[in-house]
């Protein structure tokens, strides 16, 4: 079996990221593969794109377009941090 590591460093623009102030991502990247930057889905907030990232899917797909949710039948807000909110499958 293999296995696969993704990493998500939020919100750190690519250029703070060098091998001295991240050798161990620099060396695991030479060890076990590749680093990649991505571009961002819109709105460009993490929910939205950790919900990209682990499906492979656009936002109109995964149904996450925030951060915060708002029922206006129930009235019900939070912030989205359970399961149950993503509608499409992840890639695990």
């Amino acid at each position: 079996m293999k296995k696969a590591m993704i990493l998500v460093i939020d919100g750190c623009k690519p250029d703070y990221l060098t091998e001295e102030t991240a050798p161990n991502i620099f060396r695991i990247a030479k060890e076990r593969g590749f680093a990649k930057t991505v571009q961002c889905a819109m709105p460009s907030v993490t929910n939205v794109n950790h919900a990209c990232i682990l499906s492979g899917k656009w936002p109109q797909d995964t149904r996450i377009t925030g951060n915060y949710f708002y029922d206006p039948v129930t009235k019900n807000e939070g912030f989205i941090e359970e399961r149950g909110y993503m509608k499409a499958k992840t890639i695990l």
